[in-house]
C-alpha cells in the first residue's frame, strides 16, 4: 500500500477518445438509406400498367 507522502507514478499518455457516434453514424445512414429504398417501391411510369393510367386522369381524358 502506498503512503500519502509517495510521488504518484507517472500514468501512460491517453490515446484521444473516439466519437462514439461516429461509429454508429455511417452503419446507420446505410441501414436508412436501404430502408428508404426498400419501401419507396418502384415510382416509375414504366412500371405503371397503362389502364391504370388511364383510370386515374378521369373522364376527362376520353
Amino acid at each position: 500500500m502506498t503512503d500519502p507522502g509517495d510521488p504518484k507514478p507517472d500514468l501512460p499518455e491517453r490515446a484521444p477518445a473516439r466519437p462514439a457516434w461516429l461509429l454508429w453514424l455511417i452503419p446507420m445512414a446505410v441501414l436508412v438509406g436501404i430502408v428508404w429504398f426498400v419501401l419507396r417501391g418502384d415510382r416509375s411510369t414504366e412500371a405503371v400498367p397503362d389502364d391504370v393510367a388511364i383510370a386515374t386522369q378521369g373522364p376527362a381524358a376520353q
